[in-house]
């Protein structure tokens, strides 16, 4: 089975792996946490002090920071030019995310906040040079989805700076974003099962 592969595949499969960990991880931390809004809280609340998920939510944001760790080093190993920035960046971002998990609000309100927006920051500015090597190999077609949700994510933050949060909640602008990252996992991981992440092409043609 294993030895079929291509180089990349496993590397690939975490990002997916990723992606469902933390996305299924937040959806049942909710579920375990009545009490918690959308039009109120954000993501950190499920990890804080009062949260009955705290334990469990704060344990999958380091599972999950595990997985995004593997699934950079596929780019550092295999990708190409600006892929392998994006790798570096994402790497140090699963640094960050274990951070997340592993700081709560009660620890540090200032450092829990660091962290989290720059877990957020560093997403983009990876994921973004990913796509821009996508299309700059043709792969133009897997980064159209995630684009399309992009967008939806600059009109929801657009909404919230010039609205306000009684008009468009803090939570629900977090939840369309986390809605565009799910995306570009899923588009990253089915491009790079699909043709490669990048040099491996070459190590199996």
């Amino acid at each position: 089975m294993f030895k079929d592969m291509k180089p990349a595949t496993l590397f690939a499969i975490s990002g997916f792996l990723m992606a469902i960990t933390l996305g299924g991880g937040s959806l049942i931390s909710i579920l375990l946490y009545p009490d918690w809004s959308i039009t109120a809280n954000s993501f950190s609340d499920l990890g804080s002090a009062e949260s009955p998920s705290k334990v469990f939510f704060n344990t999958i944001c380091i599972i999950s920071g595990i997985f995004l760790f593997i699934f950079s080093v596929g780019y550092l190993k295999y990708g190409r030019k600006l892929a392998i920035i994006g790798g570096l960046v994402l790497l140090v971002d699963s640094v960050v995310l274990v951070l997340v998990g592993a700081i709560s609000k009660e620890v540090s309100f200032d450092l829990h906040l660091l962290v989290s927006m720059l877990f957020a920051s560093l997403f983009l500015v990876g994921a973004a040079f990913i796509c821009v090597e996508d299309v700059l190999e043709g792969n133009w077609k897997y980064v159209l989805p995630v684009a399309i949700a992009g967008l939806f994510v600059l009109i929801v933050w657009g909404l919230y700076l010039s609205l306000g949060e009684e008009n468009v909640p803090y939570g629900v602008a977090q939840i369309i974003s986390f809605g565009a990252a799910f995306t570009w996992f899923i588009c990253a991981t089915y491009k790079n099962l699909k043709v490669g992440i990048g040099k491996e092409n070459d190590i199996t043609a």
